[in-house]
């Protein structure tokens, strides 16, 4: 069994959806694993619409966890 953690978390740091949004694409790097609770108030559900596409426009790819295990294999 594999234990997995994240790298960035910006719902521990920030309320505000910009600044989780920009947080996250500071720091993002090749490999982050991105942990957000968007199921427990909308600041996060607005982020995640601004992390998604601003990663998908520096040309990140989105994967599953599995996926990225086989990567680094």
């Amino acid at each position: 069994m594999d234990t997995i953690t994240w790298n960035l978390e910006p719902d521990t740091y920030f309320d505000k959806a910009k600044d989780k949004e920009k947080y996250v694409l500071e720091n993002i790097e090749p490999g982050s694993i991105i942990l957000m609770h968007p199921m427990y108030n909308e600041e996060s559900i607005d982020a995640l619409k601004g992390i998604i596409t601003g990663l998908k426009e520096k040309g990140y790819e989105f994967l599953t966890i599995d996926e990225l295990l086989k990567l680094e294999k």
